[in-house]
């Protein structure tokens, strides 16, 4: 149960990075929402599905 709710860490995710290849992208999302991660990452949609990524602190 995610006592969190939805609510967002803050911060930013980096920019996408999309799965580029011949094979279809065959893994399962590894998070859903921000506090289903370590302290200081968020939930972002990596290579191929979401997954746990250090948060971006600046602006870019």
């Amino acid at each position: 149960v995610n006592i969190h709710g939805d609510v967002e860490k803050p911060g930013s995710c980096p920019s996408l990075l999309i799965h580029f290849g011949g094979a279809p992208c065959q893994k399962k999302d590894k998070c859903h929402h921000d506090y289903d991660c370590p302290e200081d990452e968020k939930c972002c949609i990596g290579r191929c599905g979401h997954e746990c990524t250090e948060i971006h602190k600046g602006n870019l």
